[in-house]
């Protein structure tokens, strides 16, 4: 099925605070504001909250704010080299708020610097969640544009195969994001002959 099947590890209501309690930095750090999580700086902010115990894992987040014109929200996984933003590697889901039509990718990230391995042009929107998830080499996102869960993306790499911690991303202090969750993926979606499973397959998206 479409959407997140892992619980949500963070809500975010709770006082204001900075930094989040429960998040480690790559770059700066994130923030509670009015219940919702901000990078706490307005150059950015990589944090991560846990690490899942298998490599086939999602996470997901809700967008709260948009950033503003030009700016990205990033929910990551498999992160690795977490110790400085310079060397960080990861996959990640990343919204772009474009001044035309906006746009959500999937990238790989390599020593902060982002590949894109597939894209859609897609407006987004405060309420609208995302989450990625990857089985293997396989790697989805999907996408809830206010009514439905749908797969809206995805694609195949294997430079990152191991486990790593999931978090969260912002390039200003403007966008927020809300309710973010994830983990390891059930055993039924990790089918080692079919990537993300005969659950993922067929009749069961549509």
């Amino acid at each position: 099925m479409a959407g997140p099947v892992t619980p949500i590890l963070d809500t975010f209501n709770r006082a204001d605070e900075n930094p989040a309690a429960g998040w480690t930095s790559v770059f700066n750090n994130v923030k509670v504001v009015s219940n919702q999580a901000l990078g706490n700086n307005a150059a950015g902010a990589v944090a991560y909250i846990t690490t899942p115990a298998s490599t086939n894992c999602e996470a997901y987040a809700t967008v709260a704010i948009k950033p503003a014109a030009t700016a990205t929200l990033t929910v990551a996984i498999r992160m690795k080299d977490t110790g400085a933003i310079a060397t960080l590697d990861a996959y990640i889901a990343n919204l772009i708020n474009n001044v035309g039509t906006d746009a959500i990718r999937i990238q790989r990230t390599d020593n902060a610097v982002n590949t894109t391995l597939v894209s859609s042009s897609t407006e987004f929107a405060v309420g609208d969640k995302v989450v990625i998830k990857a089985s293997g080499n396989d790697l989805e996102l999907h996408y809830y544009n206010g009514s439905i869960w749908s797969v809206l993306l995805t694609t195949t790499d294997s430079t990152y195969p191991n486990v790593g911690p999931i978090g969260l991303g912002y390039s200003d202090g403007v966008g927020a994001m809300d309710d973010f969750g994830g983990g390891s993926l059930p055993l039924i979606y990790a089918d080692p002959l079919d990537g993300l499973g005969a659950s993922m397959r067929g009749g069961a998206l549509e």
